[in-house]
Formats: structure tokens, C-alpha cells, sequence
């Protein structure tokens, strides 16, 4: 009987281990940036990949390519800025809560040089939505 029990539990834990790590995160996420300084406007953000991989920002700002991954429960996407022949590097950043195949509203930074240049809340909308 306990064996069974142990059994169970260590099934019932895989599949649940199973159905967590199978969240993925492909493809298109509307982002409306509010409350910054600079930048403030609606955008989407294209993913490819289920956890991590290659990030899309279009709207304002352009075309701007980077990467992205899942790190506990938050996605973490940076798209570097063309620096304009600064030297500088600086980069958007959307750190957005993520489970479930859902990312949430979250916060939106702009770093530049390892300083925070800007920042605000990124709203996020329904996945494919743009």
C-alpha cells in the first residue's frame, strides 16, 4: 500500500513537472508601454521560441531584434537600440510575469549603459493579438 502510494505520488508530480515545462510562449504579444518618460505607446512583441529564444519589438521605435527567456516566473525580453554612433549600448527591456502560457502586465526599462534611462509599465494583451 505505501509503495502504490509513493508510485503515485512520484506519476502524479511528473506529469505535473510535464505539463509545467510544456508552457510555451511563441508568438505575437500586443505591449502598450504607459507612464514613461520617453517611448510610450503600443507595440508588439513576437517571440519565437517556447521559453527562450528570439525577440521581436515592432511599433514606434522600429524593428528591434534581441532574445528572450523564461526565468522562474517571469519573461525577461531585451531588444538593443541602435545606438545612433554613441558608443552606448542601450536596450528595452520587459520583464512580464509568465505562467501558464499567459504573460501578465509587467514593468518595461530602458537600459542604457547600465543605467536606467526609462521606464514604465508594460500592459500586456491576449497572445496573437497583433
Amino acid at each position: 500500500m505505501k509503495a502504490r502510494f509513493m508510485v503515485g505520488a512520484a506519476l502524479s508530480a511528473t506529469v505535473w513537472a510535464g505539463a509545467a515545462a510544456a508552457a510555451s510562449y511563441n508568438g505575437n504579444w500586443p505591449i502598450t508601454i504607459a507612464h514613461a518618460q520617453f517611448y510610450n505607446g503600443n507595440y508588439c512583441l513576437i517571440l519565437s521560441g517556447a521559453t527562450s529564444g528570439g525577440a521581436e519589438l515592432t511599433g514606434p521605435l522600429g524593428d528591434l531584434y534581441g532574445n528572450f527567456e523564461v526565468r522562474g516566473r517571469n519573461l525577461i525580453a531585451i531588444v538593443p537600440l541602435p545606438n545612433g554612433g554613441c558608443g552606448c549600448n542601450s536596450g528595452e527591456v520587459f520583464v512580464l510575469p509568465a505562467a501558464n502560457d499567459i504573460l501578465r502586465n509587467g514593468t518595461y526599462v530602458e537600459d542604457g549603459d547600465g543605467e536606467i534611462d526609462n521606464s514604465g509599465a508594460a500592459k500586456v494583451g491576449t497572445k496573437n493579438g497583433c
